[in-house]
C-alpha cells in the first residue's frame, strides 16, 4: 500500500516537473503551428499601418510607414504625403495573402545543419510589420530558393521559416514613388462640390455645385454648362501623375509667376489646389500639389481647363435639365401646342390644343430641340417663325422666336399626338359591329385578327391634322364614312366608341378618326384597314 501511494506521488511529480520543463522551452524557444496555407491571418480590413524597412543603394536603410486614418492612406515616413490606395493595398495583400510554400522547422535545419545566415535570415535587407487592432506582425525577408521564384520569409518571435512567392518581396521593393499618390487630386468624382480656375492675370472663374446642379459664380452669375462641367470633372479626375521631380526650378509654380491654379472644394470643405506651370517635356508640364509636391501631368489637363474656362457659361436660352422639364409650348398660332406631364417618370401628354396622349419619341426629340437653342438662334424678326417656351416646377420661361424650320426639321407639329386610336385587351371587347356606307352591317366580334389588333393597339401610319376642322372633317370623307365601327367595351369609362374609316388617302390607305371626339384625324396603312375591313368585304363576295 505504502508503495503505491510512493509511486503515484513520483509520477505526479515527474508530470508537474515535464510540463515546466515543456512550458521554459515553450518561452525560451516559441513555436507556431505549421500547419498554415497564408503568412498571415489578420483581416485585412482592420490593417492600420504598415512598416517597411529595406537596405537600398550604398548600404543605408530607408524606413517606409503607412498609416490609414478615416478611411485613406497616408504616407508617414521618410514623407508625410498622402498614399496611392491600391499599391498600399496592394502591399497589404501581398503580405497577409502570400501563399506559403515548403515550412522548415528548426529541428529541420539543425538536421540539414542549415543556420539562418544560409537563408539570409541573420541580417534579413527587408522586412515588413503590419498592425491590426494593436496585433503587430513582423516578417523578415531572405534570400531567394534555389529556383528563384520564391523567397525564405521569418515571422518574428517563430521558429519556422517559410518559403512565399518572390513577387511578395518584389511588391515591398518597388521605388518610393511608387507608393505616392497618383492622382493629382484626392478628391473623388462625388467629393466635388466646388472648381475654381485662375489662368495667370484672367479673370477668377468659379463652378459651385448645389442641388445636384452646377452653376458659375465668378466672375458671373449664371448657369454652367453641364456637358463642358462633366468634361472638365472627368479630365480632374483622371489626371494622373507621370512622375514626382525633386527639382521644378523655373517652371513657373507660383501663382505669381503666371501659373494656372486649378483648385477644388470637397464635401467636408477642405480644399486642395494645384498650381500647373511650363512645359516640362513632350506632352507634359510641370505642376505643384497641394503638399507642395513638383510633379509632372500631361498637359492635356491644361487645355481642358482653359477650354471649359471660356465655354462653361451655359448660353442656352433654357439652362435647364431635360429632367426637370414638366410644360413644353409650341404656338405657331391659335390654338398653340401645349405638352405637359407631371414628373420625369410620367409619359407626355398633349393638353393642348386637344387632350390626348403624346407621341414620346417625337415629344422628346422637341424637347432636346428647345433645350438646344442659343441665343444666336432668336428671331427678333423673320417669318415663318414660331414662340416657344418651356417650364419647370420653379422656373417659367418667357417665350421666344425661332424658326421653325430650325425646332422641328422635317417634322410637324401634328406628329406630336400619339398615333394609337384604340387599345384594348381582347377580354374587355364585348362587340364589334361593322356598318358600311351602303347600310350592311355585320358582326366583327369572332373575327380573330380584328380583335388582335385591337389589344396590341390600332395604330396609325401617321397623323394626318390634330383638331379637325368642319373642311378637314368633309376633305377626309368622314361625313359619309365608308366603313363604321362600334366597339362595346367591357370599360365603365368607355362603354362605346366609334371608328370612322373616310375616304381614301395617298398611299392606298384611308383616314380615320375616332368618332365624336374632336381629337384628330389619322391615316391607317392599306394593311391595317385590310385586317378591319376584310369581315365585311368576305361577306359582299359571298353575296
Amino acid at each position: 500500500m505504502k508503495n503505491r501511494r510512493a509511486i503515484a506521488f513520483f509520477l505526479a511529480c515527474s508530470a508537474v516537473f515535464a510540463l515546466a520543463l515543456a512550458l521554459a522551452w515553450t518561452y525560451r524557444h516559441p513555436v507556431a503551428s505549421v500547419a498554415r496555407a497564408t503568412l498571415s491571418d489578420l483581416n485585412v480590413e482592420e490593417i492600420t499601418s504598415v512598416e517597411i524597412g529595406r537596405t537600398v543603394a550604398n548600404g543605408k536603410s530607408e524606413q517606409i510607414a503607412f498609416v490609414r486614418a478615416e478611411g485613406r492612406w497616408r504616407l508617414e515616413k521618410p514623407i508625410q504625403a498622402d498614399a496611392d490606395e491600391g499599391m498600399v493595398k496592394q502591399v497589404v495583400n501581398a503580405v497577409v495573402f502570400a501563399e506559403v510554400g515548403d515550412i522548415l522547422t528548426r529541428p529541420d535545419r539543425e538536421l540539414l545543419q542549415r543556420s539562418l545566415r544560409d537563408f539570409g535570415l541573420a541580417v534579413p535587407s527587408l522586412s515588413v510589420t503590419v498592425t491590426a487592432r494593436g496585433r503587430r506582425e513582423t516578417y523578415s525577408f531572405g534570400r531567394p530558393t534555389a529556383a528563384g521564384n520564391e523567397v525564405y520569409v521569418q515571422q518574428d518571435g517563430l521558429e519556422e521559416v517559410f518559403t512565399v512567392p518572390a513577387e511578395t518581396a518584389r511588391v515591398l521593393e518597388r521605388p518610393l514613388g511608387d507608393f505616392r499618390r497618383h492622382n493629382l487630386f484626392a478628391a473623388s468624382r462625388d467629393e466635388i462640390l466646388g472648381i475654381g480656375l485662375k489662368d495667370g492675370g484672367e479673370p477668377f472663374s468659379k463652378l459651385v455645385k448645389n442641388d445636384g446642379a452646377w452653376r458659375l459664380t465668378e466672375p458671373v452669375d449664371a448657369p454652367a454648362d453641364r456637358a463642358v462641367v462633366e468634361r472638365l470633372l472627368e479630365a480632374i479626375c483622371s489626371g494622373r501623375i507621370v512622375a514626382y521631380a525633386d527639382d521644378g526650378a523655373g517652371a513657373g509654380l507660383g501663382e505669381d509667376e503666371g501659373g494656372y491654379v486649378l483648385s477644388l472644394r470637397n464635401l467636408s470643405g477642405g480644399v486642395e489646389k494645384a498650381i500647373i506651370g511650363a512645359a516640362a517635356g513632350t506632352n507634359e508640364v510641370w505642376a505643384k500639389t497641394s503638399e507642395g509636391a513638383v510633379v509632372r501631368v500631361r498637359d492635356s489637363l491644361l487645355a481642358v481647363c482653359r477650354e471649359s474656362q471660356r465655354t462653361v457659361e451655359d448660353t442656352r436660352v433654357f439652362p435647364v435639365e431635360a429632367a426637370a422639364v414638366t410644360s413644353i409650348t409650341v404656338d405657331e398660332g391659335f390654338p398653340a401646342y401645349v405638352l405637359s406631364r407631371k414628373t420625369p417618370t410620367d409619359p407626355w401628354r398633349l393638353a393642348s390644343p386637344v387632350d390626348a396622349p403624346a407621341d414620346a419619341d417625337h415629344a422628346e426629340k422637341l424637347l432636346s430641340g428647345l433645350l438646344a437653342l442659343r441665343g444666336i438662334d432668336i428671331m427678333l424678326s423673320a417669318t415663318n417663325t414660331v414662340k416657344v417656351s418651356v417650364s419647370t416646377e420653379a422656373t417659367n420661361f418667357p417665350p421666344c422666336a425661332v424658326l421653325e424650320k430650325s425646332l422641328i426639321g422635317k417634322g410637324r407639329l401634328a406628329d406630336l399626338r400619339d398615333r394609337t386610336l384604340i387599345r384594348y385587351p381582347a377580354a374587355k371587347v364585348k362587340k364589334v359591329r361593322v356598318r358600311t356606307s351602303a347600310g350592311v352591317t355585320w358582326d366583327a366580334t369572332k373575327y380573330e385578327a380584328l380583335v388582335k389588333c385591337l389589344e396590341e393597339g390600332l395604330a396609325a401610319e401617321s397623323v394626318d391634322v390634330i383638331a379637325p376642322s368642319k373642311e378637314d372633317f368633309r376633305r377626309c370623307g368622314f361625313d359619309r364614312p365608308s366603313f363604321t365601327f362600334t366597339f362595346e367595351l367591357d370599360d365603365p369609362a368607355s362603354s362605346l366608341r366609334t371608328l370612322l374609316l373616310g375616304a381614301a388617302a395617298p398611299g392606298g390607305g384611308r383616314y380615320a378618326t375616332i368618332g365624336g371626339v374632336d381629337d384628330a384625324s389619322f391615316v391607317l396603312s392599306a394593311a391595317t384597314v385590310s385586317i378591319l375591313t376584310k369581315p365585311v368585304e368576305e361577306t359582299l363576295e359571298k353575296k
